[in-house]
């Protein structure tokens, strides 16, 4: 009786080993699916990151060029309004022109605004990406 409890007892050890080793596969399998997955986002969030960056600088160049564009309409119109009748047409044209630069430049300092809160954004991801490497 005693040696039937034991051949038992041996078999259902046995059988609890290859489903602990089936398991441990498992997490192993898994973790390195997600190891991959940790991997692809990372560089995705890099890139991410490097493009953001690079649409943050081309923004900013847009805004110095706006306020370029802003000063110079602002110069325009002056001298525009010191000409004769004849040429009244040509300065509210360079009104309206020069408020849609101006409108412009808010666009712009949304955008950017928008693009460093990506950028932000991004660098916490990355933050919270590099948590889970091993």
């Amino acid at each position: 009786v005693v040696a039937d409890e034991v051949r038992k007892l041996a078999e259902r050890t046995a059988s609890a080993t290859v489903e602990i080793a089936q398991m441990i596969n498992s997490v192993m399998s898994q973790t390195e699916v997600a190891i991959g997955h940790t991997s692809k986002t990372n560089e995705r969030v890099a890139t991410g990151v490097a493009l953001s960056r690079e649409a943050a600088d081309k923004v900013g160049k847009i805004k110095a060029s706006t306020h370029d564009i802003a000063g110079r309409m602002s110069e325009i119109t002056s001298s525009t309004k010191e000409q004769s009748t004849a040429t009244t047409v040509m300065a509210q044209s360079a009104e309206r022109i020069n408020a849609k630069a101006l409108e412009s430049d808010e666009n712009v300092q949304r955008i950017l605004s928008i693009i460093q809160d990506l950028s932000r954004r991004g660098g916490d991801l990355r933050a919270l990406v590099s948590q889970f490497k091993l």
